[in-house]
């Protein structure tokens, strides 16, 4: 996979060798991390809950939020679960974790999500 460098903030589209694209991924999905009503949500969020709380689902400590927003999101998708990830690459773990104990066999594209494929590479190692 190619890598691309910006120069800027990354927004809703994307310019990659002169040409627009929308940016469907990384920490700024469609340019989230520049929409001003979730920077303000975010900035009050930091003040009440502090920057970093990486491990708290492993945690015997753990701040209610995540669960509340996982049943908000659950309910929102009409669906009886959701489990939310802070990045595609956890999410691809989990994903190919779960799922890979019942396939026959597995098949990475070229340009794969990272996770997926350090995972499958992990599996045909083993």
């Amino acid at each position: 996979m190619k890598n691309h460098y910006l120069d800027t903030g990354i927004g809703r589209m994307i310019e990659i060798d002169g040409k627009d694209y929308f940016y469907f991924s990384g920490t700024s999905y469609l340019g989230m991390a520049q929409d001003i009503d979730f920077l303000d949500i975010l900035a009050n969020n930091l003040f009440e809950f502090g920057a970093n709380h990486g491990q708290s689902r492993n945690n015997n400590i753990r701040l209610r939020v995540f669960e509340e927003f996982e049943e908000s999101f659950a309910f929102a998708a009409n669906s009886p679960d959701a489990a939310v990830f802070s990045s595609g690459y956890l999410a691809g773990i989990a994903a190919s974790k779960s799922l890979i104990e019942d396939a026959d066999e597995v098949w990475i594209t070229p340009d794969a999500h990272a996770a997926s494929f350090l995972r499958a590479i992990k599996l045909l190692l083993n």
